[in-house]
């Protein structure tokens, strides 16, 4: 199956959790024949020749127009008409905002799924009318999609209440990691191993670091907060992140990926997410396969994610986490019971390739439906098989 991948930046950019997913799953459904297109921005410098090619997945770098809410859009918009005249088999858009252009997949007879990995329009980094449009995009998609996928049963609710739209939920794969191993990479930061908490996430404020470095800087602990993550440069909400932290603290790292990244999760004491609002957080699911302890907001996301096992707080409540916060940094006997729970929970969550099978299987059951539906178009007599529309998949 020719696969067209639609609404990301470059497959080798880190900047947000969506190209980090596709890294993972995608080289599976390469390994098992396949045809993936990555239809993204620019390759970041330095890509070298893996920007053309990387793990058997083909990457094409489209550019859209220049512009906070034009860029992507415009490069999704040109990415589809390639995508079709290159007769792919199947359109993957990878969130809502690209998949406005879904009725296009649709007049083309080319079987288009839509992948939901959070409710973008509530995002505060969007003005009320980006998130207007986001809405709109999303009614759209939920017309004219042959598939949408969520990756968590809050979103799958949500399109159920809101549309009466059945979805594929197919959560984010959690990939077990080994011993913790070496610790050179947090030298740098002047840390030691268990030597503090780890938050991982962008910058922005609906993963509520304000909140956390709030309840940290009330703490009594020889421990320190790392803080791994960007915003945007010039951002306000970090600047005034970095203002409120007291000095010694809190160790901001700025963006981290690769070894330097699995080093801080593998030696972090406590990974905490105090967001307000989620699809499925990589960093949480990340932690928890370095089996580490967690403590997260109690939002339905988060808590669908640390069903292997983790400590909440009321989210949004400051005073709250301050006192979990303080109970878990001196308890390491109940933090390192939980490591334990999480270690003997992980095998009932799917890994990477396991995700890609589920996905493998929705797509040949969207391009089976379109085929059927041809068919019956060519001929008046013959029906497809079973009932028109999606399915709910467990």
């Amino acid at each position: 199956m020719r696969i067209a991948v639609l609404g990301s930046r470059h497959l080798l950019s880190n900047y947000s959790g969506i190209e980090r997913i596709l890294q993972s799953y995608l080289p599976h459904l390469a390994e098992r024949g396949h045809i993936v297109t990555v239809y993204g921005g620019p390759a970041p410098e330095g890509a070298g020749p893996e920007a053309a090619s990387w793990r058997g997945i083909r990457c094409v770098e489209v550019r859209g127009l220049e512009g906070k809410h034009t860029e992507t859009l415009s490069r999704s918009l040109l990415s589809v008409v390639q995508a079709i005249r290159e007769r792919s088999d199947l359109l993957l858009f990878t969130h809502q905002g690209p998949g406005i252009f879904s009725p296009i997949g649709r007049l083309a007879r080319v079987p288009t799924v839509v992948w939901v990995q959070g409710l973008d329009w509530r995002r505060a980094k969007w003005g009320r009318a980006a998130s207007r449009a986001i809405r709109l995009a999303e009614q759209v998609a939920v017309r004219s999609a042959s598939e949408i996928i969520v990756s968590s049963r809050g979103i799958q609710h949500y399109f159920s209440a809101t549309y009466g739209r059945e979805t594929a939920y197919i959560p984010n794969g959690i990939e077990p990691q080994g011993p913790p191993g070496e610790a050179d990479r947090l030298a740098p930061f002047g840390l030691n191993p268990r030597s503090y908490a780890l938050f991982a996430a962008r910058l922005v404020p609906e993963k509520a670091c304000h909140e956390l470095i709030a309840a940290w800087n009330e703490l009594q602990t020889d421990k320190v907060l790392v803080v791994a993550g960007r915003g945007r440069d010039g951002d306000p909400y970090t600047e005034a992140l970095q203002r409120s932290a007291k000095p010694g603290r809190v160790v901001f790292t700025g963006h981290v990926s690769g070894e330097t990244l699995r080093q801080l999760f593998a030696h972090a004491y406590l990974f905490v997410h105090p967001s307000h609002l989620e699809g499925q957080s990589l960093a949480l699911l990340e932690a928890l396969g370095h089996c580490r302890a967690v403590l997260v907001s109690n939002i339905p996301e988060n808590l669908e994610a640390i069903e292997p096992g983790g400590f909440t707080f009321p989210v949004g409540q400051v005073d709250a986490l301050r006192d979990r916060l303080e109970m878990l940094l001196s308890s390491p006997a109940l933090v390192e019971g939980m490591e334990a729970d999480v270690a003997r929970a992980l095998g009932a969550w799917p890994d990477w390739r396991q995700v890609a099978l589920m996905h493998e299987e929705l797509y040949c059951r969207a391009a089976l439906r379109r085929q059927g539906s041809l068919r019956a178009a060519a001929e008046p007599g013959l029906q497809p098989r079973g009932e028109p529309g999606t399915s709910q998949a467990e």
